[in-house]
């Protein structure tokens, strides 16, 4: 059962975090190993706040995917 998402996407998020993605991408292209730990924790929040997750729901979340 998918999960409602409870706000509205702005075309402004959806661009950055798309920029995101884009840049994620070519670091992994120039090296499969590179280090894009920020670019995703900002993902991360964006999703989060899509979900309006309390902090006490993120820490779960962080905790299980590390």
């Amino acid at each position: 059962m998918p999960f409602p998402i409870t706000a509205k996407i702005s075309n402004e998020v959806c661009l950055e975090v798309e920029k995101l993605a884009k840049s994620i991408l070519k670091s992994w292209e120039k090296s499969p190993v590179a280090d894009t730990a920020k670019e995703e924790k900002l993902i991360d929040k964006f999703i989060y706040s899509l979900y309006d997750l309390t902090s006490g729901e993120i820490n779960i979340i962080e905790r299980l995917i590390v």
